[in-house]
């Protein structure tokens, strides 16, 4: 069995909560109550990079 959260054929939209917390999600799963997609849903590989460049608050300032 495929792990959803490592297919590479996957579709991952990025979702993001008000409280600036961001989760990849396999779009099979749906969006959870509270949480919005900000990206996607892309193909894995896509959802990486997006996820690179704007997903956690790397670096923030606390």
């Amino acid at each position: 069995m495929i792990n959803p959260f490592t297919n590479e054929s996957g579709r991952f939209p990025i979702l993001a909560l008000d409280e600036d917390q961001h989760s990849r999600r396999p779009s099979e799963f749906g969006i959870p109550a509270g949480w919005d997609a900000i990206c996607g849903p892309g193909a894995q590989a896509v959802c990486r990079d997006t996820w690179s460049t704007s997903g956690p608050a790397r670096g923030r300032p606390a």
